[in-house]
Parts: structure tokens; C-alpha cells; sequence
């Protein structure tokens, strides 16, 4: 029984992976990008890429997986569904990829995400949202005292 639930935490682990690079694969390709330009511009390895997309068994390290992210404009929300659930298809990581693609195109939508994305990335960061909390602080006591 052991043995099973490793299996199946590795298999789940795969799956999320592999759904994960394909949403990151099909925002890159919105974006029009080849994975030399993404490469150009992020310096992420193109070769390295093309290992994470088409295998889809491991992700990158986190602060390569940081860049790419930040690079297409990925969701952090949907990023963590696709991570967290094994049982995603395929089909569901590009409809995914999509919705957030048009998100994208609406400047109004996409300055909202941005910020819902940058709470998500602060929550499990506590000391660095403390310090964006400070710094909020000091702007809007600079801004009283300017009145």
C-alpha cells in the first residue's frame, strides 16, 4: 500500500508538471515567441526549455520558473491550480492559458490580475509583504504631509 501512494504521488507530481509547462508553453506561443526569443528575452536556456515542455516531468528551479512566469504573464492562481491538481488534462491547461490570454488583452482586467497576482506571490512571503505594507505606509503619510 506504501508503495502505491509513492507511485501515485510521483505519477500526480508528473501530471501537474507536465500541465503546468503546457500552460507555459501556450502562453509563450500567444505571446508570439519562439523559445529563442524567450530565451533572449529572459536568458533563460532555450535548450532547457524545450526540455521542460516537451518532457513536462520536473519544473524549473523556482527563480527560472520566477522569470518565465513574469515573462508571459502567466497567472500565479492558475499556476498553483495546475501545480496542486494532478488530475488536470491537457485540454484544461490550454483553455486555462487561454482565459488568461484574453484576460491579457484587456488592459483594465489585466492591471487587476497583475495585482491579485502579486498577493498571491506576497502571501507566502510574509517578511517581504510586511516591507510593501511599510512602504505603502510611507507613501500615503508623504502624501498627508504634502497637504
Amino acid at each position: 500500500m506504501g508503495m502505491d501512494r509513492f507511485v501515485q504521488q510521483e505519477y500526480t507530481t508528473a501530471m501537474s508538471a507536465h500541465t503546468a509547462m503546457i500552460y507555459l508553453r501556450a502562453l509563450r506561443e500567444r505571446h508570439g515567441w519562439s523559445r529563442a526569443e524567450l530565451e533572449r528575452r529572459t536568458g533563460l536556456d532555450e535548450k532547457q526549455v524545450y526540455r521542460w515542455e516537451q518532457e513536462g516531468k520536473k519544473l524549473p528551479d523556482v527563480a527560472e520558473l520566477g522569470i518565465w512566469v513574469r515573462a508571459v504573464r502567466a497567472s500565479f492562481i492558475h499556476l498553483e491550480a495546475l501545480l496542486q491538481e494532478g488530475d488536470i488534462s491537457e485540454a484544461a491547461a490550454q483553455a486555462m492559458a487561454d482565459d488568461r490570454w484574453e484576460e491579457l488583452q484587456d488592459p483594465n482586467n489585466a492591471a487587476a490580475q497583475e495585482a491579485l497576482d502579486l498577493i498571491v506571490q506576497l502571501r507566502g512571503h510574509p517578511v517581504l509583504f510586511g516591507r510593501w505594507l511599510e512602504y505603502g505606509e510611507r507613501l500615503l503619510d508623504a502624501t498627508d504631509d504634502s497637504r
